[in-house]
């Protein structure tokens, strides 16, 4: 190294000293040594991980750290129960509307043949539908078995058509059962024209069910046969990518029909097991109905020729000065009692009518 002498004094070049920053960055830092007594400092941490963002780096999510509040998300919830109780309040809607169509129709039926006209029962939504859950117990469960076996069959069916081998079984079984709804639809359409159609509750509801079960049948038949053409694994012809709209409209127009032929059907069943209840219940002399005792302050005139009984009571003093027996219950609804004689008969249907007031007195004797 070359050393240069001014003034007496004997200098070095600075580019031959090593320079601070090279020094700190050739030697690592050394901690300086701390005063006996003095806290170690504690290290220094990573950032938590947020438990939401975190993940493991193979697609797993990361739990969040001890002591962490998950964050809650009440809009989710919310939207869950909300579309819990709409899956559960749709199917009740419909079943509560059935029962009280039917019950409707049951109850009318049923008076009408004892000269009753539904509209003076004054029944409310709660007596129609109480009234139709015994008739219509065992059609509820026949519908919900053959739904259950629908579920089945259509995801049997979808299985079917994912494989492209198999597409062509499922078109000819489209074909098949279309046919088989075309001929029901027709039998329904031809029915009343056959012999008389209210001979029996079969032929009634032949129409309705013909009707409701064709339109069923072609409509599904449609589906199948448009949804193994439109697969992506199938190429669709010419002309086969029919409108959206177009669709919903067919599907539509058939759920109307089918609706509105079932309750064609429910009407025609309600009728019938009304009028053969009333007939059954007219035959065997009302004796599943209690027996009736009316006490009246005056004379009512009822007709003894159903077999009434009218006693005067004896006394002046007495608060009842008529007694009439043989008397069954036919319904009571509102402030009214609707009583027929025990000897009724369809050649002389009287039906009597007494106000629930202060001025009669009923007492009820078990049949």
């Amino acid at each position: 190294m070359r050393r240069v002498r001014f003034l007496g004094l004997r200098l070095v070049p600075l580019r031959s000293q090593p320079t601070k920053a090279r020094q700190a960055t050739a030697e690592p830092s050394r901690p300086q040594p701390r005063p006996p007594g003095t806290p170690q400092p504690e290290p220094e941490r990573p950032p938590a991980t947020s438990p939401v963002q975190g993940d493991a780096g193979d697609g797993r999510q990361l739990e969040p750290p001890p002591g962490t509040v998950p964050e809650e998300r009440p809009a989710l919830e919310l939207k869950g129960i909300l579309e819990l109780l709409g899956s559960v309040a749709g199917p009740v809607t419909v079943v509560t509307s059935v029962l009280f169509y039917f019950g409707w129709a049951y109850t009318g039926a049923f008076y009408r043949y004892f000269a009753i006209d539904r509209s003076t029962l004054e029944l409310s939504v709660r007596d129609y539908v109480l009234r139709s859950i015994n008739s219509m117990l065992w059609p509820l469960i026949l519908g919900l078995v053959l739904a259950a076996l629908w579920t089945w069959t259509h995801g049997l069916v979808i299985r079917v058509l994912a494989d492209e081998r198999r597409r062509r079984l499922v078109r000819r079984l489209s074909l098949v059962v279309g046919g088989v709804g075309v001929a029901c639809f027709i039998t329904g359409l031809i029915a009343p024209r056959v012999g008389n159609p209210y001979a029996s509750l079969l032929r009634e509801l032949l129409t309705p069910l013909g009707l409701a079960v064709g339109a069923a049948l072609v409509g599904y038949a449609g589906h199948l046969h448009r949804r193994s053409r439109t697969l992506p694994q199938a190429t669709p012809p010419d002309g086969a990518d029919e409108p959206r709209w177009l669709r919903q409209a067919g599907l539509g127009l058939v759920a109307v029909l089918i609706t509105i032929n079932l309750l064609w059907a429910v009407t025609y069943f309600a009728d019938a097991l009304g009028r053969g209840d009333g007939y059954r219940l007219a035959a065997n002399h009302f004796s599943d109905r209690p027996a009736v005792v009316v006490y009246s302050t005056k004379r009512l005139f009822l007709d003894p020729f159903g077999g009434v009984e009218e006693s005067p009571l004896p006394g002046k003093n007495n608060a009842y000065q008529f007694r009439y027996a043989n008397l069954r219950l036919l319904i009571h609804t509102g402030s009214k009692y609707f009583l027929v004689p025990s000897g009724w008969s369809t050649a002389d249907p009287v039906v009597i009518v007494l106000n629930d007031n202060d001025t009669i007195r009923i007492e009820f004797i078990r049949a």
